[in-house]
Order: structure tokens, then sequence, then C-alpha cells
């Protein structure tokens, strides 16, 4: 009975758990560590490309850019207009047209300021990071090859 107790105990001891990384997006993958490397907690698992990301990120970029400039501008009219307006100089249609335009620019603004926190998200996504120190035991996906959400990347043992 002792030696049974024994031998369970190593047994336990000495077998390690596997899991399965699968991929979080659809993409490109660019870089999975080689089958038996050792992968220390933090490091990365899987990186895709990030090619699209990121000329979107630059475009969004310079978009914010423009709108922030009008909106400068505007502010400017907006400014002037109610000092033209509370002295009669300009119409009331005038001075809501320049009212509307602002606040749709600051809108504007907001909803582009929005749109980056999305694809800053999205591009965080772009990384798998090791939730522990592992060993990679079967690789199912090579460099440069398509993914969607859900496919199976690696194998894993915890260590």
């Amino acid at each position: 009975m002792k030696s049974l107790i024994i031998s369970t105990l190593l047994l336990l001891a000495t077998h390690s758990f596997a899991d399965t990384v699968t991929s979080t997006i659809d993409g490109t993958i660019k870089y999975v560590p080689p089958k038996n490397s050792i992968v220390k907690k933090g490091d990365i698992l899987v990186r895709y490309s990030t090619s699209g990301i990121n000329l979107k990120i630059k475009i969004l970029k310079v978009k914010i850019k423009i709108a922030e400039e009008e909106l400068k501008d505007l502010k400017t009219d907006f400014k002037r207009s109610k000092i033209l307006n509370s002295k009669s100089i300009i119409s009331i249609a005038t001075h809501e047209d320049i009212v509307y335009s602002y606040n749709r620019c600051l809108l504007e603004c907001e909803k582009l300021n929005l749109e980056m926190e999305d694809l800053e998200r999205i591009l965080g996504k772009h990384i798998i990071k090791a939730p522990y120190d592992c060993k990679i035991t079967k690789t199912l996906i090579v460099p440069n090859s398509g993914v969607e959400q859900g496919d199976r990347i690696l194998e894993v043992e915890i260590i």
C-alpha cells in the first residue's frame, strides 16, 4: 500500500498539464516560438501582423489632426459670432449655423478619439503573452499563415 501511494505521488509530481493557445482575432501570424522552446511568463507566444491596423492608426491620426485644426478655427468663429450676435451685427440664424458647425466638429473629434481607443484595443490583441512559464510542445500554425478567431495555434505544457 505504501508503494502505491508513493507511485501515485510520483506520477502526480511528474505529470505536467497541457494547454492549447487559440487565436484571439482573425489575422496573419507573424511569430510563434519553435517547438520545444521554453517560454517564460509574460513572453510572447504569438505575434500577429499589425501592418493593416498600423495603417488604420496612421490614417486616423491624420484625421484627428485635421478635425482638431478645424475645431480650433470653429472655436474662434464661435467666440466671434457670440460677440457679434450679442450686438445684433449678425443674424441669429448665422450664429446658430456657426454654433451647429462648432458642436458638430466637437462631436466628430470625440468620435475619432473613440475610434483611436478602439484601434489601440484591437492592436493589443495582436500579441498573445504567456500567462505562465511553459514549453512549446506543438506548433500548429507556421508564420505567415492566416487564422480565424478560435483557431488552434500552439500546444504548451505548463512547467
